[in-house]
């Protein structure tokens, strides 16, 4: 008897282990509380709630706050929603407003896309995943950008460490590079002025964009902390 019934435990101790394994192989998605911390880890908390959920008992409190002080998340009705995973064309637009244009009132109209699920990239994104794409902090799939695609552990600090790339690396040529992205037109290029240092620790740097050739505008870029603060074009045209 006890040979025809000692396969049952082993039975029950395969599908218990077997499942765990299973639920291990699937990475678990980070949620927009949780990325926001991977953005500003050393934010110290001060202040008042900026969001109705994001009271000072949760983890990303202080990186919430510090991040819409610095205009990089804005919520919904005063909702920042950080237990819903997040996607990967809101990590892109945090990104995108934390490198180059943070504390922007509104998004600009989508650019047209060169990937094949364009149509799933939400309007306001669009600037974000391709500026992104082009200074190769977003990685596509096979042509696709999957833009609301949940973002894992890795990819989330895949992102945060290109960014931190860019911040750091070659600071100035990334937001050249992240300036002229803003324009989204074949055969764009400029030519930048050293970073002049002003009072109160502020930078600035003046530039003159090409369009195929010829002159298209000429600008003056405030930048505070590595972010951009205000930009002035004037076109030439």
């Amino acid at each position: 008897m006890k040979a025809k019934v000692i396969w049952l435990p082993i039975l029950l101790t395969a599908l218990l282990l077997g499942g765990r394994a299973g639920a291990a192989q699937t990475p678990r998605p980070v949620t927009r509380g949780e990325f926001v911390a991977l953005l500003f880890p050393d934010a110290e908390t001060a202040g008042e709630p900026v969001f109705e959920d994001v009271g000072p008992e949760a983890g990303c409190f202080a990186a919430a706050c510090e991040a819409a002080r610095l205009g990089v998340v804005r919520g919904e009705g005063g909702w920042f929603c950080p237990d819903r995973p997040i996607q990967r064309q809101e990590a892109a637009v945090m990104l995108w407003r934390a490198l180059t244009h943070a504390g922007r009132e509104t998004e600009p109209e989508a650019p047209e896309l060169p990937f094949a699920d364009a149509a799933d990239c939400a309007p306001w994104a669009g600037e974000a995943l391709l500026a992104l794409f082009r200074l190769g902090a977003l990685p596509e799939r096979e042509g696709r950008i999957c833009p609301r695609s949940v973002v894992d552990r890795g990819e989330a600090e895949e992102l945060v460490a290109a960014l931190r790339r860019l911040e750091a690396g070659a600071r100035d040529e990334a937001l050249e590079q992240a300036l002229l992205a803003l324009f989204f037109r074949p055969g764009v290029s400029g030519e930048f002025s050293p970073l002049l240092s002003l009072p109160g620790g502020e930078q600035e740097l003046y530039c003159t964009v090409f369009c195929d050739g010829a002159e298209l505008c000429r600008g003056r870029v405030l930048l505070r902390g590595g972010l951009v603060q205000s930009a002035e074009f004037t076109s030439v045209r």
